[in-house]
Order: C-alpha cells, then sequence, then structure tokens
C-alpha cells in the first residue's frame, strides 16, 4: 500500500503518489479531469492497492499533494450505514501491513486513530457528522 519510510503510494505504473507529486505534474496525467483544485478531486475508481478496491481522493496544497484519502469498497460495507464497519476494516487492513495505530483524543472526545512518520501521518477515521469513514495519508 504505502511505503513507510517515504510516503509513496503506488496506485499504478502512471500514478504513484507521494508529497513531491505536484499538481502541475497531475493534470498531466490521465486522472485530471478538470476537477476543483481547491477540494478533494476524486480520482475515479475503485483503483487496485494491495489486490483491494479503493476509492481515492487527492488535496493539493501550495501546488503540492499534501492529503491521499482512501475509502476500501467491499461487500461488507454497500449499505450507506456500515461506515463503522468500513473504518474497522480499515484499521484491520493498516494492521496487516505492520501500521500500528494509536488513538488520539482531542480534549475528552474521541479523535481518529493515528500513525506518525517522518514524512506525515496516516490517519484511520470515522467522522460521524459526514458519515464517512477513510484512510487519511497527510503528508508534511
Amino acid at each position: 500500500m504505502i511505503d513507510l519510510k517515504t510516503g509513496e503510494i503506488i496506485v499504478n505504473s502512471d500514478l504513484i503518489l507521494s508529497p513531491k507529486l505536484s499538481l502541475e505534474e497531475f493534470k498531466k496525467t490521465r486522472y485530471y479531469t478538470g476537477q476543483d483544485e481547491k477540494m478533494y478531486m476524486s480520482i475515479g475508481g475503485p483503483h487496485k492497492i494491495d489486490g483491494r478496491d479503493f476509492y481515492i481522493s487527492l488535496y493539493f496544497k501550495d501546488s503540492f499533494l499534501k492529503e491521499v484519502s482512501l475509502a476500501m469498497d467491499s461487500p461488507l460495507i454497500k449499505e450507506w450505514n456500515n461506515e463503522p464497519k468500513r473504518k474497522e476494516i480499515h484499521d484491520e487492513y493498516l494492521r496487516s501491513k505492520g501500521i500500528k495505530l494509536e488513538r488520539k483524543w482531542d480534549e475528552e472526545n474521541y479523535k481518529a486513530d493515528v500513525a506518525e512518520f517522518e514524512w506525515g501521518k496516516i490517519v484511520s477515521d470515522f467522522d460521524s457528522k459526514g458519515y464517512t469513514s477513510d484512510i487519511l495519508i497527510i503528508y508534511k
């Protein structure tokens, strides 16, 4: 899935996600279809990563990739109300890749499960307001 030393994610031979990916480089790929550059840009999908299907969205800031959102597609989470299950599946997947998540709290409220690295962090999140779950790769 992700190179834990560099933060690089190989989606396929023509799309490698990393903090070095510029917006201008991304615009030259087949995945750029005129999406709004100020928002998360969905790149369609699902895309196979490690043999699993993921929907991918990208966020650029100051002309470079800042965040990658991954949401796993699974028959177990086809219903809209199964987002907490998706969070569990994401956590299990990350653990299977040797990623140790630490539960973070904001004051007294649960915030997210996080693994920190020199290049940034991996966050497994369930947003109860938006009722979505995703794996966020956040680059420094």
